[in-house]
């Protein structure tokens, strides 16, 4: 079975962000998408995460 690796994406741009997330789930990606670093700081302390990317 192959591991998805969980990316955590914070994006205020609504578009760029379902652009991003779309694409990399359509790579194999687990994608949690943010909409400020607020809820992205909320989320990392909720769960673990492979990659975070702030934009």
């Amino acid at each position: 079975m192959k591991t998805k690796f969980k990316i955590l994406l914070a994006e205020d741009d609504p578009n760029l962000g379902a652009l991003l997330s779309d694409f990399l789930e359509a790579e194999g990606f687990d994608v949690k998408l943010c909409k400020d670093g607020l809820i992205a700081s909320q989320a990392l302390s909720e769960a673990s995460f492979d990659l975070f990317y702030w934009t």
